[in-house]
Order: structure tokens, then C-alpha cells, then sequence
């Protein structure tokens, strides 16, 4: 996983390498140089930056955590969850609200919305046992969520539950992501597992 910093008018590549036991790498573009970083995770599923108010976070989803860093300090800044009994896959910042939101899910089917500064937990979502490879926030009020073999599904966040089925049984989504077309307007662009196929769907809302 590969993602820019820009803080205080520095650029950063940070380099971080899902499941496997590498540590986490940050380069700093105008120094030419590598920026040390106390953040040593293992098993790491998903990782990515998020800049509010001009201040620089990660945050991380992997075996068992989700937890978020604080750039400057080089540590630490929310533990939101350490659970034994769960693989958690992919996390996002929802930016459509006041309150910045991360929201993570997990192998078992389930949605965690987190304040991003507090560390509350907010709100949950179960998928019925479906297993959740990555999702999409499509707006503040819905997302897509992958499932692996069963068709990707669409989830009504107020309301905490499905409201769509796409795709095909036994070759459901294993990524998806947002995007824009020039025919289509806004569409989903999905991977899919048994066929290996990446599909545009558009999307009319």
C-alpha cells in the first residue's frame, strides 16, 4: 500500500505491506531522505492516510485492531478496537460528515463507525455472517460492501441493513471503488473473484 503525506508542506510516501511482518516505511520527498517511524504493525490488512484541521493521521485495520497515528508525534493516537476473535479488513474516513467518522469492517460481517478523535464507537452494522473483503462509502447514508462469493451488497447506514444485491452468486466482489465516467456519470468499478473481471456499474444516485 502506497499513499502521500503532505504535512507542514513536506511530502511524504509512506509504504506499508499488507500481511506480511515488513515494517511500515516513510520517505520523506524534500529531505531525500527516510523519516523514522515508531510504528512497527504486524498483519497488517489495510492502511491509509487522513489530514484534518492541517494535521497528518494513519490509520490501520489488521488481525485483531483498528487503530490510528498521530504523524507529528510518531505514535499512536486512537486504539478503537483490539479484538482476538476478529480479522478486521478495511477502514475508511467518511468526510461527508461534521464529525469525522472512521469505519472499519471485519470478516464476520461486521460495520464499525467510529469517532475519529474521541475513539467512541457510534454505531454498528451486522451483514448476516457475511464475510466483508473491502467497501465504499458511497455517501454519508450508504456504502457497498465486497463479500467475497456472494454478491456485493448494498447497506443503508441509518437504517443498518441491506437494501441491494449485485453481481453474481460464486463470483461476488473481492475490491470496489468510486469513480466517475464520462458516458455514465458515477459508477462503481468492482473486481471480481472467480473470473477475475474488473466491471463498471453505473450508478444512478
Amino acid at each position: 500500500t502506497l499513499f502521500f503525506i503532505n504535512n507542514k508542506n513536506n511530502i511524504y510516501i509512506s509504504i506499508a505491506f499488507p500481511f506480511t511482518d515488513l515494517p511500515m516505511q516513510v520517505y520523506d520527498l524534500e529531505g531525500n531522505k527516510i523519516k523514522k517511524v515508531k510504528i512497527n504493525l504486524k498483519e497488517i490488512n489495510y492502511m491509509d492516510s487522513f489530514t484534518d484541521k492541517k494535521k497528518s493521521y494513519f490509520f490501520a485495520c489488521g488481525n485483531q485492531y483498528v487503530k490510528s497515528f498521530d504523524f507529528e508525534k510518531n505514535d499512536v493516537y486512537k486504539n478503537y478496537i483490539h479484538d482476538k476473535n476478529n480479522n478486521y479488513t478495511h477502514a475508511v474516513i467518511n468526510d461527508y460528515d461534521t464529525v469525522k467518522k472512521l469505519i472499519s469492517c471485519n470478516f464476520n460481517g461486521s460495520i464499525k463507525i467510529w469517532n475519529f478523535h474521541s475513539g467512541q464507537l457510534l454505531n454498528e452494522i451486522e451483514l448476516n455472517n457475511n464475510t466483508i473483503y473491502s467497501f465504499c462509502l458511497w455517501n454519508n447514508d450508504y456504502l457497498f460492501a465486497a463479500c467475497g462469493n456472494n454478491p456485493f451488497v448494498l447497506v443503508d447506514l441509518k437504517n443498518k441493513k441491506i437494501i441491494g444485491n449485485y453481481g453474481e452468486k460464486e463470483d461476488g466482489a473481492l475490491s470496489l471503488k468510486k469513480g466517475i465516467n464520462e458516458k455514465c456519470g458515477k459508477c462503481l468499478i468492482t473486481l471480481h473473484n472467480k473470473t477475475g473481471k474488473i466491471k463498471l456499474w453505473s450508478i444512478n444516485n
